[in-house]
């Protein structure tokens, strides 16, 4: 109850917008996949998993593919692994997840160029989460545009999994998922997003619901 208030409360919060139109999102999100195609991953990577997720591709639900994905692996069927990689990379190419999927088939296959290229997409797409703060506290939060980059960052780059705990919060007008983790040395810390991002997003949805 006091986690449904409290969300209520950040809604009605007024923050900074982050908001792209479709016709915006759409049109960074096509110049930057090019970009990536011809190998050029020298852009603003933060800019492209906004428009990404504003609009500049359709609603893609990856988890399913994800899974059918570890029982390909499992089965040791690489090729078809690399399809479900590929299908997630095809849907969006600002989700990590399907180039780390492919990077893991790449390494099993020996394809080292397209193992490292992969590598190289995914390292881009941390770096833009890590530009924007150390997650050690509100002031330094690491900036996300959805839950999953929260998550695909915990998982990767810290290898901690689940958090032991959740707290949504507001700091000067901005909303923050504060986290409690252990690390792998089995030491508790606190690790903060700024989900600034993903509220608008779910106060856009909820006004255009009212207006139904």
């Amino acid at each position: 109850m006091k986690r449904f208030l409290l969300l209520a409360l950040l809604l009605c919060t007024s923050v900074e917008s982050f908001a792209l139109t479709q016709t915006e999102a759409k049109a960074i999100y096509e110049a930057d996949t090019k970009k990536v195609l011809a190998g050029d991953l020298h852009f603003d990577w933060k800019e492209y998993r906004l428009a990404a997720n504003q609009g500049g591709v359709a609603y893609f639900d990856w988890h399913p593919v994800r899974a059918r994905f570890s029982q390909q692996m499992n089965k040791g069927d690489l090729q078809e692994a690399l399809k479900s990689a590929n299908e997630i990379i095809d849907h969006d190419m600002a989700e990590p997840e399907g180039h780390l999927l492919a990077l893991i088939v790449f390494q099993k296959l020996g394809r080292a160029e397209d193992a490292h290229f992969q590598y190289q997409v995914v390292h881009a797409y941390v770096d833009s989460i890590e530009a924007s703060g150390d997650g050690k506290s509100s002031k330094t939060a690491f900036v996300v545009v959805s839950v999953d980059e929260e998550y695909f960052y915990l998982n990767l780059v810290m290898g901690v999994g689940l958090p032991k705990s959740q707290s949504l919060v507001v700091v000067d007008g901005h909303s923050y998922d504060q986290l409690k983790v252990v690390d792998q040395d089995g030491k508790s810390q606190d690790v903060w997003f700024n989900v600034d991002i993903s509220m608008d997003a779910m106060r856009d949805a909820m006004g255009e619901s009212k207006k139904k």
